[in-house]
């Protein structure tokens, strides 16, 4: 959650911090220090929500809760690059 109130999942926000240093929602300027964890209400809601595949765009078109786009990523998209063990 931003200072301003708005909510995103950690991940995106940090990137767009990074690229911009300003609320998606309303262009505050902010800091990744100001950023707080959601309520544990708030997260439960957004844990069950719908979401597509990070690679979505590369040809995945598998949809998961948000709470398994973790384990579909690391276990069964045919679409996600393995890290290189050499």
């Amino acid at each position: 959650e931003t200072p301003c109130e708005h909510v995103f999942c950690r991940e995106c926000m940090e990137t767009e911090l990074d690229r911009s240093g300003k609320c998606p929602n309303c262009k505050k300027s902010i800091s990744k220090t100001e950023l707080k964890d959601v309520n544990r209400t708030l997260r439960g809601t957004m844990e069950k929500v719908t979401v597509k595949c990070k690679n979505h765009g590369d040809g995945c078109d598998a949809r998961v809760k948000a709470k398994d786009l973790d384990e579909h990523l690391n276990t069964v998209c045919p679409m996600q690059e393995a890290d290189c063990l050499f």
